[in-house]
């Protein structure tokens, strides 16, 4: 049981801060800047309140929410924050407790926040979980050993209880499934997400959410708690990975949403499989102006190797399905460097995105590269990688790749990658109809994302090469590493 009388530390480590190449920089710049022109410009969205760029863990806010309830003292803070605040703490403001709320990239960050913490406050109680611990905790324990006296991979109020060593029923439920008030900023300066069902009816072999178990919370993802807090005009994100979990329990979420006065504009992530007219009428009705849809490649050879169902080829009849229902604004994922990647797979990609923006089938198409993300049963993320690296904290969505396949070598997949930036860029700038003078001239988006790797670091470059980097040569890194999709009410 873990000493009340000492507050309890929910660290949020689930984003990060990196610098990035600085041809990545310069396209993600001007990326976001086509992103103020692209939303500005479309019917469907009206947003009248700014999109807050600062994050938050729901699943750790909901663990500080059942222990701040339970009579605990809790402090949410971001691990930027959590070293000097450890620096500068004593006796009973020392903490009992030190919960990490951590993705794959974080986890060397924080174990070294962990080991200071040993020197600080050795009797702390130092437990480890998030998105990461979910799928990879006899990994992380074997890599780590002695450094966590937990990896926690429960929900709710299990993910509570294990943290401090009480059985569930000692905790208290909360009034509000979430107490914001409990973050260190105000609510306006978050981009919200919300949720409604945890896991994935797909099985896509490159992604985690398959290995999240499946649970559902309120259809309206506790909008309704929100009314009060946020102006009428915010956006708010769903951010399951489809809504609802699957096509039947969709409808059921934008029938309970449809029955609040919430004067929001939502988006959300959905299934192209799933794309059909009842549920685009739904959307409308409930008050959504977004939907994003993963594509991830035009290759279909690199799609059945993936499992994933849909085929390139039916893409465009889905997307001009939702244009003839509805006014959503439609944004596609891509990836660069799957498995089952060829020389050829860049092409395919490139025709694609000139395809879906200049037919103006797609409003924004977002990309990244493959990240390789180990779990317990494949410590490569998936057979089919090479890892170059096994420093956690460089397995980043934007940054030159950890791994390589056959036939391509991760300097391949990084041009392709280059490429593929410059591409959308180039095909949305002519789906746009705008000259450069006028891209340059709008401010960026204010996305999370272009917060984390843009602002705050206009001079920054990074080169991340392996042989380059110190930690391939004497192991971890301390950095800070990459976003990842986060599961529900676990420790991140």
């Amino acid at each position: 049981m873990t000493h009340r009388g000492r507050p309890a530390w929910l660290i949020d480590a689930t984003t990060y801060r990196k610098p990035l190449d600085r041809e990545v920089q310069q396209h993600k710049d001007r990326f976001f800047r086509l992103e103020t022109v692209a939303r500005t410009g479309h019917r469907g969205i009206r947003a009248t309140q700014p999109r807050g760029t600062r994050t938050y863990s729901a699943g750790l806010l909901r663990i500080a929410t059942i222990l701040a309830a339970s009579g605990y003292r809790v402090a949410y803070m971001r691990i930027e924050d959590a070293a000097a605040r450890l620096a500068e703490s004593a006796g009973d403001d020392l903490p009992g407790v030190l919960a990490f709320g951590a993705v794959c990239p974080t986890v060397p960050a924080c174990a070294a926040l962990a080991a200071a913490a040993r020197e600080r406050a050795g009797d702390a109680r130092i437990v480890l979980g998030g998105a990461h611990a979910v799928v990879a905790p006899e990994l992380t324990r074997a890599r780590y050993p002695g450094v966590f006296d937990e990896v926690v991979s429960g929900f709710d109020v299990d993910a509570a209880a294990a943290l401090v060593g009480e059985p569930p029923a000692a905790l208290a439920a909360p009034a509000r499934h979430l107490d914001y008030d409990l973050l260190p900023r105000p609510l306006r300066e978050y981009g919200v997400n919300l949720m409604t069902a945890s896991g994935c009816p797909f099985t896509c072999n490159y992604c985690q959410d398959r290995l999240v178990p499946r649970l559902r919370t309120a259809p309206d993802g506790g909008l309704g708690d929100l009314l009060d807090r946020l102006p009428r005009g915010t956006p708010v994100h769903f951010c399951d990975s489809v809504l609802g979990g699957g096509a039947r329990r969709a409808m059921e979420v934008c029938a309970a949403l449809a029955g609040l006065d919430h004067g929001m504009v939502l988006s959300c992530d959905l299934r192209p499989e799933l794309v059909s007219v009842p549920l685009l009428e739904a959307l409308g009705r409930a008050g959504f102006g977004e939907i994003r849809l993963g594509l991830d490649s035009a290759d279909s050879d690199v799609l059945v190797t993936a499992r994933r169902e849909v085929a390139p080829r039916r893409f465009p009849r889905v997307l001009q399905t939702i244009r003839d229902t509805s006014e959503l604004y439609v944004s596609i994922y891509m990836v660069t460097g799957l498995p089952g990647s060829t020389h050829a797979t860049l092409q395919s990609n490139l025709d694609v995105v000139a395809c879906l923006l200049e037919e103006r089938l797609a409003d924004q198409i977002k990309h990244h590269v493959y990240v390789p993300y180990p779990t317990d049963r494949c410590h490569t993320g998936t057979p089919e990688a090479r890892i170059l690296s096994h420093d956690w904290s460089r397995y980043d969505r934007n940054s030159f790749p950890v791994y390589d396949l056959d036939g391509l070598g991760a300097d391949d997949i990084w041009a392709a990658f280059l490429a593929m930036e410059e591409g959308i860029n180039t095909s949305w700038t002519k789906a746009l109809d705008v000259g450069l003078d006028l891209v340059e001239a709008m401010p960026r988006y204010p996305d999370y994302n272009g917060a984390v790797y843009l602002d705050e670091r206009p001079g920054d470059s990074s080169d991340d090469r392996p042989g380059d980097h110190p930690a391939d040569r004497h192991g971890e890194s301390g950095a800070d590493g990459a976003a990842a999709p986060g599961g529900a009410a676990t420790l991140a």
